[in-house]
């Protein structure tokens, strides 16, 4: 991620999110091993909140789906993203 993407993303505070797609994406942006679980997402209808984040209005974010022999993983290519596509989901 470019610095300041990375500057904003350590600037928000999860407690603030008031919807699940800002909650999914956080997720996804802060994921140690570049891949999360299906699981790990913990919101309700967490795929459905991954199609939206690939929609337009959502940023039009390239996350990818690998499944495993028992659930899901999902990871989101972090080498383009922009302020941008990032306020377009979180505001300010």
């Amino acid at each position: 991620m470019q610095t300041e993407v990375t500057k904003y993303v350590r600037s928000l505070n999860r407690r603030h999110f008031t919807k699940n797609v800002q909650r999914v994406l956080f997720t996804l942006l802060t994921a140690e091993k570049h891949t999360v679980s299906r699981g790990a997402l913990r919101v309700p209808s967490a795929t459905s909140r991954l199609r939206d984040l690939r929609k337009t209005e959502y940023g039009n974010f390239d996350i990818d789906c690998l499944t495993g022999t028992r659930t899901t993983f999902y990871r989101l290519n972090t080498n383009n993203i922009t302020l941008n596509q990032l306020r377009s989901v979180f505001g300010s």
